[in-house]
């Protein structure tokens, strides 16, 4: 039966690749360039333990449960195989390790390396230094070879030669130039590995050219010689298979042969599929018919079934060739026990009380020792013949007497349930493992921390991806930092402590203003950083006391924040700090991770978020940050990508899974950034490893988001998925208007366009499929625009019912949104009187007196300046000379104004806030306020026309004159239709309290009345309070707002704040105003007794007001005012100051 070659299969990354078998053929071992160490179950195996090296590895061998490796830093380092703990550094050299081997006894260890050097070791005893340097190479070496016995070692050379030495006496016994020459290893023609004969080292296999030379050992001469005529290529390595029989060769050109060395013949011819160089083979110590075998692009490959025929032939010349094996093997041996057995009466069986229960033993294990105990027994006189006088009962009876086996002891109660799942260790989020002597310290979006650590130099190398942030820094590791974290204004550092220095930290300040760029700090007495963060102006670090340290960027103690349970990792951005840390022991294969989302910087400092984190089954955490919006990302082993969902009560969704994209079982993606808008995953292929290499710099790539919805090879279920992930990432839109930040408008109508499409689309979908009620619930999601579109769609196709059910959902959704807008604009224009009522508390004039409580008057409030009040003062003239003009055109066109003015009146639109205070200012202007405009010709004197217009108002203008001032209307309208009733009402005013001087005081009743007015309206309401608390903050931070600009966002700062906030807010004004309406009273009873003792006076003057009025309409001229009433209408007119 011809051997079977399986597929091959990726390991490591393109490059010399090298394999042994490990722990008795029970694991496949393999090495790369890429710096790991993998251990395979076997070619099946998906999932193989990977050991990081950190360098180029060369060559690897393994005994027992140590591994040891041939690296390209000239060391050739040992690892334990368990766990892959590093166990020191065996042997340096001054050139990367070329070859390494073990000795069939494992006594001994050869090295060869490009330096010309070899290096033998004894390593039976871990403790042992002894070394046996040969040196007489002229050229790097290309293999070594230790001779079963341990005495001799054969070597080749890229200077041609294949030397014998004796390795005791460390000189070279035969040499022979057989080779081509090169300068390097890496420009072989051909590797040229040596291999000894199993168990006795008769013969050295040596491969030249297209053939494989066979030399004896002692006399060093060539016995024969194996070739095939199909082998096109040079032969570049042999090995002897574990019994000795046959010898394996691998071509350049991937053909793998195999000799049977008894009759000099080819048994076995296997060609690679791909052609490729083989560069590693060994046979199975365990199973003779299978080789392994490895190439130089990094794969691993099988051949199975290797002639099995040779391998049973030579087990059976073997049993042959021993008497003592043939005697006791067989049917013979069954046939001499139960005959032995008819010399006793009964058959032999164990009591049940017996301890020992030799019957339980293999057959075969029975018969070796009975025959070892047999013939080695002390008595030499006992023979065959004393064997054959005594009963088989007799001889198993006292096999644990012959034998000398302890006796059994009592079984011990095992635990046979789940074992705890072990802790995932603390890591620094986009670091490699700190065991590379070349690793990222940090990869993030700002930038690329690496550390070089080797006999020449320990430094770090800082990089910006955006060289204008800063320059590129490079560091000398002086401290041996381990860890490191980058943002656009610090670099942080971080050690481990030692037994002389504690654990330290030191940020590279370089945003610094003054020359101070550096500080640093040392934890306390055993503490240990473990992970870092920055954000903006503010550090962090995690320790493993379970505490977390914040600074400012500039080196201030700022918190220490206790952590539930040992930290896993930790990100930041802006004010945001996200902690990742061990709830306790989860299920078996599974960790139990817990999440923190706090807000350690800014104005309000909270806890956002506390619970446990989700992760993948049987998975480990890899990667936490943030996004370039702000919203939190983390990432594991099993390669899902999952997203916090602010809308969603804060839970996790998953967003992508990476290993969908990997080409290979054994690739990886290795994240290092995420952005949503646009939607990017910004990750480096990994090809076999679980991170990169720092060398090549490894290339960005991009990858998608895809929701894991079901069905997702339909058009539906993609539009789902498209449109569920669309509204998942336009959350961050309102989280950054939230946080104060400036957002896209223009992106975010990109977003809700694309949204609007995909809805439509999903609907044109359901109304093919006969889905009406599946197209009504997409209607829900539209807003009044898009579901008209969605009704003439429906109407279209004929869907007469549907467009009829949605022409009602339309409706409803338009009376809808007119109630949640007149609530609104409610709620504004509540907010914004209480705002208004607060200004005019700060203002004193001869209209109202402040009767603001004490509480109100903040130092934002105090510090407005008289440029406000002038901006009050040229707002006002600009609206008293409009009312001017427009009072003209009222009187020329009268029934043109009614016409204009009617539906304006009622129009409810919604105005900005400038314009709204405005219009409510305008009561208490002035209507004697000489205009700035130039008189024209025709026009009568100011004084006249005033005086001669106030027998024409009507007590209707009154009240059409406050509808003209609705808060909601909008000034220019407002003015142009309502100008001439503003000073129709004034006057009427004074004109009602000349006609009814019982009800109205003349000059009192209308301070008296604003008066009264301003006291209902200061009511003081918890948005005052807490604007007024907040205004100096607001200021601050929006320093080139106005004050309407100031209230709006102050508005929505009181809509943030929780239901609990605002109550206590408002009881607290509310007992405010009780306190205030208490004063009013007091006031106004005072005033009423004081209006009473001048009302008689009054009447008096308002008879000769209505006198001077009747008399002034008939003569048409002008006549002079009564003394009483022109004094107080000049100190009303002038007097405002």
């Amino acid at each position: 039966m011809p051997a079977t070659r399986k597929p091959v299969r990726y390991a490591h990354s393109e490059g010399h690749t090298d394999i042994c078998y490990g722990q008795e053929g029970r694991y496949l071992i393999t090495c790369g360039t890429d710096g790991d160490v993998r251990v395979w179950e076997g070619l099946e195996d998906d999932d193989p333990k990977t050991i990081s090296v950190g360098d180029k590895i060369h060559a690897v061998a393994a005994k027992n449960n140590r591994l040891l490796t041939g690296t390209d830093s000239n060391t050739v380092q040992a690892h334990m195989l368990s766990d892959g703990a590093p166990d020191g550094i065996l042997a340096r050299f001054t050139a990367p390790v070329s070859h390494l081997v073990y000795s069939e006894s494992g006594k001994l260890l050869a090295a060869g390396a490009s330096d010309f050097n070899i290096r033998v070791l004894e390593v039976e005893d871990e403790e042992s230094t002894t070394q046996y340097l040969l040196h007489g190479h002229q050229a790097p070496v290309l293999s070594v070879a230790v001779d079963p016995q341990d005495k001799y070692l054969a070597s080749s050379s890229c200077d041609g030669t294949v030397a014998i030495w004796n390795i005791t006496e460390k000189n070279q016994v035969k040499s022979w130039n057989l080779l081509p020459k090169c300068s390097d290893v890496s420009v072989a023609k051909t590797l040229c590995r040596l291999s000894w004969q199993p168990k006795t080292g008769k013969y050295l296999a040596v491969p030249v050219e297209k053939e494989v030379q066979v030399f004896a050992k002692d006399t060093w001469e060539k016995v024969f010689t194996l070739t095939d005529d199909s082998i096109e290529q040079p032969i570049s390595l042999v090995a002897w298979s574990p019994n000795g029989v046959l010898l394996a060769g691998a071509c350049v050109d991937g053909t793998i042969l195999v000799w049977d060395v008894a009759s000099k013949n080819c048994v076995e011819r296997v060609k690679h599929d791909k052609s490729l160089t083989i560069c590693g083979l060994v046979w199975n110590p365990v199973n003779g018919t299978e080789i392994a075998y490895t190439d130089v692009q990094g794969q691993l490959g099988l051949v199975e079934n290797v002639a099995p025929e040779s391998s049973n032939r030579q087990q059976k010349s073997e049993a042959a060739d021993d008497p003592m094996a043939a005697m006791f093997d067989g049917d013979d041996d069954d046939d001499f026990l139960l005959s032995a057995g008819d010399h006793d009466d009964g058959s032999h069986s164990n009591a049940p009380g017996d301890v020992d229960d030799d019957d339980s033993m293999p057959v075969p294990t029975q018969r070796k020792r009975i025959k070892a105990n047999i013939f080695d027994d002390d008595d030499a006189s006992m023979g065959a013949d004393s064997l054959s006088m005594k009963p088989a009962s007799d001889l198993l009876d006292d096999v644990d007497s012959i034998s000398g086996l302890p006796t059994r002891a009592a079984p011990q109660p095992v635990y046979q349930g789940p074992k705890p799942t072990p802790l995932q260790p603390a890591f620094q989020p986009g670091s490699t493992p700190v065991s590379l002597a070349h690793r990222f310290m940090v990869w993030n979006t700002v930038g690329v921390v690496k550390c070089y650590n080797s006999e020449e130099e320990n430094s770090i190398d800082i990089e910006f991806h955006d060289t204008s942030v800063h320059h590129s820094m490079h560091v000398t590791n002086h401290l041996n930092h381990t860890l490191a974290a980058l943002s656009d204004q610090a670099a942080l550092l971080a050690c481990e402590s030692t037994d002389d220095s504690p654990s330290k930290l030191v940020c590279l300040h370089f945003s610094s203003w003054d020359n101070s760029k550096e500080w640093s700090t040392a934890m306390t007495d055993g503490e240990d950083i473990q992970v870092l963060a920055i954000g903006q102006g503010w550090v962090a670090v995690a320790t493993d006391k379970r505490l977390v340290r914040v600074w400012t960027v500039a080196g201030i103690q700022k918190d220490v924040i206790s952590v539930p349970g040992p930290v896993v990792s930790m990100a930041a951005y802006g004010t945001q700090l996200f902690v990742v840390y061990h709830m306790g022991t989860g299920i078996p294969g599974d960790q139990l991770l817990g999440a923190q989302l706090l807000e350690v910087s800014g104005r309000r400092r909270r806890k956002v978020l506390e619970g446990q984190l989700p992760i993948s089954t049987k998975s480990t955490l890899t990667w936490i940050g943030f996004s370039a919006e702000g919203t939190p990302v983390t990432y594991d082993s099993c390669g899902v990508v999952r997203m916090m969902n602010r809308g969603l009560g804060h839970s996790w969704t998953p967003v992508a899974n990476t290993r969908t994209h990997c080409k290979g079982k054994s690739d990886n993606y290795w994240l290092v950034g995420v952005n949503e808008n646009p939607q990017q995953l910004r990750c480096i292929p990994c090809k076999g490893s679980t991170f990169p290499p720092v060398l090549p710099r490894p290339a960005v790539t991009v990858l998608p988001f895809q929701l894991p919805l079901c069905e997702l090879n339909t058009d539906k279920s993609q539009l789902e998925e498209s449109f569920v992930r669309s509204r998942l990432f336009s959350g961050h839109f309102q989280f950054l208007t939230a946080q104060g930040w400036e957002v896209d408008d223009l992106a975010r109508a990109d977003v809700q366009r694309e949204q609007d499409d995909t809805l439509m689309k999903l609907f044109a979908l359901a109304c093919k499929a006969d889905r009406e009620c599946r197209a009504a619930e997409l209607c829900e999601l539209m807003d009044v625009n898009r579901l008209n579109f969605a009704i003439k769609y429906a109407s279209r196709v004929k869907r007469i019912a549907l467009a009829e059910f949605l022409n009602d959902l339309a409706r409803r959704k338009v009376e809808e949104e007119a109630g949640e807008q007149q609530e609104q604009e409610e709620e504004e224009e509540e907010d914004f009187r209480g705002y208004l009522d607060s200004q005019k508390n700060h203002i004193e004039t001869e209209w109202s007196q402040p009767s603001t409580p004490s509480v109100l008057r903040s130092s934002g409030t105090s510090q407005r300046s008289s440029r406000q009040q002038q901006v009050q003062e040229e707002e006002e003239d600009e609206e008293m000379e409009m009312e001017d003009r427009e009072e003209e055109e009222e009187e020329t066109d009268s029934a043109d104004v009614k016409r204009r003015s009617g539906p304006i009146l009622t129009k409810n639109t919604k105005s900005s806030y400038p314009k709204t205070a405005l219009s409510l200012t305008q009561e208490r202007k002035n209507p004697f306020k000489v205009s700035s405009q130039p008189k024209t010709p025709t026009e009568a004197p100011r004084g006249s026309s005033v005086f001669d217009k106030m027998k024409k108002t009507s007590p209707g203008s009154r009240a059409k004159s406050k509808t003209a001032l609705s808060p909601r209307g909008d000034l220019k309208t407002a003015s142009k239709t309502s100008a001439t009733s503003k000073k129709q009402s004034t006057q009427s005013t004074l004109l009602m309290a000349a006609k009814k001087p019982r009800k109205q005081e003349p000059e009192n009743q209308p301070k008296t009345s604003s008066e009264d007015q301003e006291e209902n309206k200061k009511v003081v309401k918890g948005f005052d309070l807490w604007f007024e608390q907040e205004r100096a903050t607001l200021q601050e931070e929006n320093s080139e707002e106005s004050d309407a600009g100031l209230f709006q966002l102050a508005i929505r700062g009181w809509r943030k704040l929780d239901k609990q906030e605002q109550k206590d807010w408002n009881e607290k004004a509310k007992q405010m105003s009780e306190t205030t309406s208490q004063d009013a009273d007091l006031k106004k009873r005072k005033r009423e007794s004081e209006s009473e003792e001048t009302s008689q006076g009054d009447d008096e003057s308002l008879k000769g007001d209505k006198t001077l009025e009747d008399s002034s309409s008939q003569a048409k001229k002008k006549k002079p005012l009564s003394t009483s009433v022109n004094s107080k209408l000049s100190a009303f007119a002038f007097n405002k100051d």
